[in-house]
């Protein structure tokens, strides 16, 4: 599963770019490069959390030369769509990786946590609650604390 190819991913790559591009002159500087990777990072990683880190200034200047095709010292939005796409597949996300994880969690550890719960709550007011309620619960709870 290629994230990068994903309608999600190219209209996350817009809207970062849109928002870091004040003047709407349709290009970006290494600082706003930054900015916009923060944005774009922050928007897939609540769709799939711990896909990738944000990256530094200094990583990003280093990393930005490659794809000012023109030379310019700016990313139109096409050069920045390039330079976002490499930088998700070689920067360290791990979709699959994320994926079973959640799957594992959602599959394996939650319903032991609303099995634990039920057999702990005897004698309590939970204990009339049917497991698959209790299942509920924690996956709606572990959305919050996972998040």
């Amino acid at each position: 599963m290629d994230l990068t190819k994903s309608s999600f991913f190219k209209h996350a790559v817009k809207v970062s770019f849109s928002k870091v591009d004040k003047d709407k002159s349709g290009a970006i500087n290494p600082h706003e490069l930054t900015l916009g990777l923060a944005l774009l990072y922050f928007k897939l990683s609540q769709k799939v959390p711990g896909i990738a880190d944000p990256p530094s200034l200094e990583e990003v200047e280093n990393y930005f030369k490659s794809f000012d095709r023109n030379k310019s010292g700016d990313l139109d939005l096409e050069e920045y769509g390039e330079f976002c796409e490499s930088w998700v597949k070689t920067k360290g996300v791990n979709l699959t990786g994320a994926l079973i994880t959640g799957v594992a969690i959602q599959a394996l550890l939650l319903p032991e946590i609303a099995n634990q719960i039920h057999i702990n709550t005897k004698g309590t007011i939970l204990e009339h609650v049917p497991k698959k309620v209790l299942m509920i619960g924690v996956v709606l709870i572990s959305k919050f604390v996972f998040k």
